[in-house]
């Protein structure tokens, strides 16, 4: 799921250097395993509701799991390898969702509308989900993670630029550019949306969508 949800934000932690490691440890396979690594997750994701990801200590999410400390670890050496678990997670209901957004529409005009509704369902979601914002904001200052969603970035908008020709749009480097920019760059504009009042919030959205949507159907 790309930066549709990402911006400036403070890094996860003095010990959540770029060197430490970033993946899970094993993929679980059996029933019970997955279960044990899902609980695991939905813990994490508690304990991010109550404190935030900077608070976050992997005993405390064992303890949340009931799960055994080794357990723990068996999956994730440390807490960074929950964050960006969990952030890839958001990455890719991303890309389903703009995966589905861009295949139901059937020409120009209802690709643009697509993904103008798709922008205000995302930024809805990210009003109202606390864990996504902190989990998504903190990965801008993560080197390895933000390699990562700057990839993935790329290949929706990829995806929404090939879409884009098959219906009709002018093949360009240009429009590609602005395919790559809407996925990348929303998630400033939210973070911007949320820190002003209220009353503005939904006006910033709305410029928003016109300057990158309205430019690439221009």
């Amino acid at each position: 799921m790309s930066n549709l949800f990402l911006s400036s934000a403070p890094a996860y932690g003095a010990g959540m250097t770029e060197t430490r490691p970033l993946h899970v440890r094993a993929t679980p396979r059996q029933k019970r395993s997955r279960e044990t690594f899902e609980r695991i997750l939905e813990a994490a994701s508690e304990l991010i509701h109550e404190r935030g990801s900077d608070a976050l200590k992997l005993t405390e999410v064992a303890v949340k799991a009931d799960v055994p400390i080794g357990s723990v670890y068996r999956y994730f050496p440390n807490k960074r390898a929950i964050l960006a678990k969990l952030a890839k997670e958001y990455f890719k209901q991303f890309n389903e969702d703009l995966s589905t957004s861009a295949m139901d529409a059937t020409d120009l005009v209802s690709l643009e509308q697509s993904m103008r509704r798709m922008t205000w369902r995302l930024f809805r979601r990210f009003q109202n989900e606390p864990v996504l914002r902190d989990v998504l904001s903190g990965c801008e200052a993560d080197r390895d993670i933000e390699e990562i969603n700057l990839a993935d970035s790329r290949e929706s908008g990829d995806r929404l630029y090939e879409r884009f020709v098959e219906l009709g749009g002018e093949p360009s480097p240009t429009k590609r550019i602005e395919c790559f920019m809407m996925c990348h760059l929303s998630g400033s504009a939210f973070r911007m949306a949320l820190a002003i009042p209220p009353e503005e919030s939904d006006l910033l959205v709305e410029r928003f969508n016109e300057m990158v949507l309205g430019q690439l159907f221009d």
